[in-house]
């Protein structure tokens, strides 16, 4: 069986509240890994239709800070799918509510592995190029 990327292409947006920020007012790294990582998972679990484990960050940028009052839009797309597992980009953005003006803020690459019922890896599908 394969499944084209664009059926599991997941959008996340969070509004950052102070509770997310540091003193200068910006995310803290360990909030946007959090969110990045639901993000993924969601993606991964509708590719596989499966739940999913986090098995691997395998690379994380931080490309801009993010500010108290904006918008945080995540996007995860499966990037390859092996026999277990899958590989899944996540995209940030930072949109500033006034203006709409979007920024680019972090990627990361991560490895999700496909779970049975008894937590057991199980084969996801094979992915369709679009």
């Amino acid at each position: 069986m394969q499944r084209p990327a664009s059926e599991s292409v997941t959008e996340m947006t969070q509004m950052v509240m102070p509770n997310d920020t540091n003193p200068r007012g910006t995310v803290f790294g360990g909030r946007v890994l959090e969110w990045i990582d639901v993000c993924g998972a969601m993606c991964a679990s509708r590719h596989s239709r499966c739940q999913v484990v986090t098995a691997k960050l395998a690379e994380m940028s931080f490309l801009s800070p993010i500010k108290l009052g904006h918008f945080v839009i995540l996007t995860a797309t499966v990037a390859s799918a092996g026999r277990t597992s899958m590989n899944v980009t996540v995209r940030v953005e930072s949109e500033d509510p006034i203006t709409g003006r979007r920024k680019p803020c972090s990627t990361a690459e991560l490895t999700y592995v496909a779970l049975d019922a008894d937590g057991m890896p199980v084969e996801v599908p094979r992915l369709k190029v679009d």
